[in-house]
């Protein structure tokens, strides 16, 4: 993966079934949305075990959803490098393929 290139993160369990689908094929497709803008990517992810990766990661506001923190046993950093991004805000529409 092109270390330029914008990066999206998220931390997961190992034994959640998106994370496990991750394991079998790495492209994946996620969807945000920030008010009026909304935005579709699609990329390739790759799973990150290693927990100082993690801790760069990591916000307080994840400690409501991991009853251990970022000691909870499983959890995994998924980085999504995009090929294409689509989006949306009002009327307003692009699309940028990496």
């Amino acid at each position: 993966m092109h270390r330029l290139l914008p990066r999206y993160w998220c931390i997961s369990l190992r034994s959640m079934h998106p994370t496990c689908l991750l394991r079998r094929d790495a492209l994946c497709g996620a969807t945000y949305h920030d008010g009026d803008f909304y935005a579709a990517v699609q990329g390739k992810a790759r799973l990150i075990r290693d927990r100082e990766t993690m801790k760069q990661h990591w916000a307080d506001s994840l400690d409501a959803w991991f009853e251990d923190g970022i000691e909870t046993d499983g959890l995994v950093l998924i980085e999504v490098q995009p090929d294409r991004i689509a989006w949306w805000e009002g009327r307003d529409q692009g699309e940028v393929v990496l």
